[in-house]
């Protein structure tokens, strides 16, 4: 997966990593969230696939709300807006829908990942 160089196309809201690096006063806070995020934003994944298999969509609702909040937290558009998709979703009870959208989820997230190591080598 290639993330665009232009600040203003694909999957990142720049300004709110560049805000979040304002306050980063020695360097290792914003590596720190991205840390934190990585690990647990893969363990949602993890859930979300087992209770989309089991077909409970009050969890993967709460789940994806979950997700749709920390991706937005460190500026992960795309992946906060397929998580919001698959919240939204989950309400009409549609496992096939659930599973497709379960699909751009993890797609958004391993986006999201690339893009924010990059954001942190530059």
């Amino acid at each position: 997966m290639t993330v665009p160089e232009h600040p203003d196309s694909g999957p990142l809201a720049f300004e709110v990593l560049e805000e979040l690096r304002t306050l980063d006063s020695d360097g290792s806070m914003l590596p720190g969230l991205v840390s934190t995020f990585r690990r647990d934003a893969t363990a949602k994944l993890a859930e979300l696939r087992a209770v989309v298999r089991l077909g409970q969509p009050l969890e993967v609702g709460r789940l994806a709300h979950s997700l749709c909040g920390a991706a937005r937290t460190l500026g992960a558009r795309h992946l906060a807006s397929a998580a919001k998709e698959l919240q939204l979703a989950s309400r009409l009870s549609d496992a096939q829908e659930d599973e497709r959208l379960l699909g751009v989820v993890a797609r958004e997230l391993a986006v999201a990942l690339e893009a924010l190591d990059r954001f942190l080598s530059r």
